[in-house]
């Protein structure tokens, strides 16, 4: 089953750490995972089985883009299509991010057309 991991513990984290160091052995430090993911900037995608994490991807979200950190599934758990879902549920989350951010830039050319428009209203008035 897969979960999307927006908020996070320090044991949660902890998990994730001592996975990618498992299958990289390289991690970040789990304290760093904690707060990247509490304050939006990563997002995890884990897959379990057996109420063990098994596998993951985590993606690392910038103003304009989404970088993948890492995708990998424990040894005794591949050739059964884990990452194909993990990547299948980072494309559906891209759709919506990529839905969402046009949104903000539409937001944001609104509120700069309305204050140009003031700004052109107040030097008319004034002259």
């Amino acid at each position: 089953m897969i979960k999307i991991i927006e908020k996070s513990t320090i044991e949660l984290a902890e998990k994730l750490a001592k996975l990618e160091k498992n299958l990289f052995e390289s991690a970040w430090d789990c304290v760093v995972i904690n707060n990247k993911i509490n304050n939006g900037e990563f997002v995890y995608w884990v897959f379990e089985q057996d109420n063990q994490i098994v596998g993951y991807l985590a993606i690392q979200k910038t103003f304009f883009d989404i970088h993948i950190l890492g995708i990998g599934v424990l040894e005794s758990h591949r050739n059964n299509s884990i990452a194909k879902s993990l990547t299948q549920e980072l494309i559906s989350y891209n759709r919506l991010y990529f839905i969402e951010l046009v949104g903000t830039f539409y937001e944001l050319a609104r509120i700069i057309l309305q204050r140009s428009k003031l700004f052109c209203l107040i030097r008319l008035v004034r002259s």
